[in-house]
């Protein structure tokens, strides 16, 4: 499973980004951890964190994605 995701303020939202490589995920668990993207971008546009705690915070928020229970391949072709 190779998944690949953008974070930043003008990337596409998580699920969005997951639906187009042909996963699907809980809306739920999309929310969810669309707001801790949310927050780590707030935090690093104010300053709040340097970017190695930034970078840090994305690697530990994708492998809570690509853990995610809800996390499944969609059925089909669909990308």
């Amino acid at each position: 499973m190779t998944i690949s995701i953008y974070f930043g303020a003008l990337c596409d939202p998580i699920n969005k980004q997951l639906i187009a490589q042909g996963y699907s995920i809980s809306e739920n668990d999309s929310l969810r951890l669309q707001d801790i993207a949310d927050a780590i971008i707030m935090l690093k546009l104010h300053r709040i964190i340097p970017d190695s705690v930034v970078h840090n915070a994305e690697q530990k928020l994708m492998k809570k994605i690509v853990e995610c229970e809800s996390l499944a391949e969609q059925d089909g072709d669909q990308r």
